[in-house]
């Protein structure tokens, strides 16, 4: 029975945290809420049936041992004259037997036998509710279940629905029309207080770990989804590329082919041309020989100025010599069709078509070589602007090819290095962060009037009272206090001027605080990506952010704002347009 009283305790206590309402004075005497009264009461009267042994009734010696010894004390007090002091008597008494007690002017203890046992079926039921949220379904089902009617056992355990529920080792009666409880079996409810304080600790375990879980950090898996996603990929592609190997090693071969003839197409020639063109005396190779040429022309003119002097002699020598050396080819051609369409077996047998023939294509010969020297003069006015413009796709392959490298590596690698945008935007983000505060913080109205919560309500359920909030707030006027001290939140206004104006704001020791990390992560972030800045920019960045910081003097918060507006309008990187620009980098 000792142990059970020790039960008794953790259970009295733990109910009166949860319900500190209990309590209330009055002007006659102090009312205590404790679990043991009734049970003495019983025990002493020999209800119960099953309570009346010497070691039950020793048991609750203490207690009534207890309630003499504070009537005693109270009465010292008033003897005394010093009534307030029984509060303190009162107190250590309550540590000592565990019974909660409240002091007035009166010091007697009076004590309602049904509003105690009242309480001690609802602090029964409120334990076992907790332990059955605690549970969340996964514990077993508490013991004694079946004490408290059927299906109460293994149900939700809801106060709302098991709210006017009496447990076996109880029973209701009306006693002057008011419904009452008495507590008719005490072993029964001993044992399952007992066996409730021996599954706590694992019941608040699991609600515990429960609770945990989901502040802990994904797994190893989750958190390397791509790892875990590439693996049955690439065995995949492995089985997939092993039952095809031969068509994939012709499909190499031929792209290996291809990539060679762009390579040396549009990287290797136009390179070993601009080399050429601009560092060394060598030409380029001529698609017509000039000397060729040169010596067709005058074989041309003297097969003309023959042909002219045979078949024209009439004509004048200096007609013949100038169509000879425009090797005009007009005669040739009237007398090449009239031989063929009147005189053709005379002039086959005298051999005059065959000369007009070579004639004919020694005019063709001397023509293709000028439009071959054509081309090559041509292809030299144009080769530069040609190269270059072959080496126009080797350069959008390898742009292309570097942007996905470095949305790879810096994928696979975050927080080790950033590129330009990407540090450009942080430490936008990182001053648009500051000057939000600054702005906020420069001069602000004062606040709303203060809302605090009003009044409470007492609602009486089982025999205790409980204070539950009333819907709605109400606005207390406190006389102008609550506002100043909320407009002290915003910033402390400095010293007035001198010509008796408006002081400037500056930050109180919150928002300095803030400021100060921003500007901790500014310096941190340029100081590791300085490659990401022009070296001119440099010294001016660190000094505006000492500025801001007061380390060159003190600062208001109008001069920490024009401060960012400078750089916004000095530095490049942090102008809008600053995006657009880097799209390439």
């Amino acid at each position: 029975m000792m142990e059970s009283r020790r039960i008794f305790r953790k259970l009295c206590g733990f109910y009166y945290r949860q319900n500190p309402s209990l309590l209330s004075y009055n002007q006659t005497g102090v009312e205590a809420g404790g679990l043991f009264q009734p049970l003495i009461e019983q025990a002493a009267s020999g209800d119960g049936g099953e309570g009346k042994g010497e070691e039950e009734t020793g048991g609750w010696q203490a207690m009534e041992h207890g309630t003499e010894q504070l009537k005693q004390r109270g009465g010292e007090d008033d003897k005394l004259g010093r009534k307030n002091r029984s509060t303190t008597a009162i107190n250590k008494m309550q540590s000592a037997i565990s019974v909660p007690v409240s002091a007035s002017q009166d010091p007697t203890v009076s004590i309602d036998k049904g509003i105690l046992s009242a309480w001690s079926v609802d602090a029964v039921r409120l334990v076992r509710h907790q332990l059955h949220r605690a549970g969340g379904g996964v514990m077993p089902k508490l013991m004694y279940g079946e004490n408290w009617g059927e299906g109460l056992g293994g149900g939700t355990w809801d106060l709302d629905v098991i709210n006017e529920s009496t447990p076996r080792w109880a029973r209701q009666l009306v006693v002057d029309g008011e419904e009452r409880i008495e507590i008719t079996s005490i072993p029964q409810m001993c044992e399952e207080v007992d066996a409730l304080v021996d599954c706590m600790d694992s019941y608040m375990e699991c609600q515990r770990e429960r609770r945990l879980e989901k502040l802990r950090g994904l797994g190893w898996m989750r958190r390397r989804w791509y790892y875990v996603f590439a693996v049955p990929v690439a065995l995949t592609g492995a089985v997939m590329v092993g039952q095809r190997w031969g068509e994939i090693k012709s499909a190499f071969a031929k792209a290996q082919v291809k990539m060679m003839s762009f390579y040396v197409e549009h990287v290797k020639e136009p390179v070993d041309y601009l080399y050429h063109e601009f560092f060394t005396s060598s030409v380029r190779d001529k698609i017509t020989d000039r000397a060729a040429l040169e010596e067709t022309r005058n074989a041309l003119k003297r097969m003309l100025h023959t042909w002219h002097d045979d078949t024209y002699p009439d004509m004048p020598q200096e007609e013949r010599v100038k169509r000879s050396d425009a090797m005009d080819v007009s005669l040739i051609e009237a007398e090449f069709e009239e031989g063929v369409t009147t005189k053709t077996i005379q002039n086959i047998i005298t051999g005059d078509i065959v000369r007009m023939s070579l004639i004919e294509m020694q005019f063709l010969k001397k023509e293709l070589l000028t439009a071959m020297g054509a081309i090559d003069d041509l292809m030299e006015a144009n080769e530069f602007n040609i190269r270059v413009g072959s080496m126009v796709p080797a350069g959008v392959g390898i742009w292309f090819l570097r942007k996905i490298a470095k949305s790879v590596y810096y994928m696979f690698m975050p927080g080790t290095r950033r590129s330009k945008r990407e540090t450009h935007e942080t430490l936008r983000s990182i001053l648009l962060d500051m000057e939000r505060l600054l702005v906020m913080r420069d001069k602000p109205p004062p606040p709303p009037q203060r809302l605090q919560v009003g009044k409470y309500k007492e609602r009486i359920r089982s025999g205790s009272i409980e204070k539950e909030p009333m819907v709605g707030l109400s606005f207390d006027d406190d006389g102008g206090v609550g506002e100043r001290a909320a407009s002290k939140s915003y910033g402390g206004g400095g010293p007035k001027g001198k010509e008796g104006g408006e002081g400037e704001v500056t930050l109180n020791e919150n928002d300095w605080g803030m400021v100060v990390l921003l500007l901790h992560e500014a310096q941190t972030l340029v100081w590791r990506e300085q490659r990401r800045f022009q070296k001119a920019d440099l010294p001016n960045i660190f000094e505006d952010l000492a500025e801001i910081a007061g380390e060159r003097g003190p600062v208001s918060v109008k001069q920490q704002l024009q401060i960012l507006g400078r750089m916004a309008r000095t530095y490049e990187f942090l102008s809008p347009q600053a995006n657009k620009g880097e799209l390439l980098s």
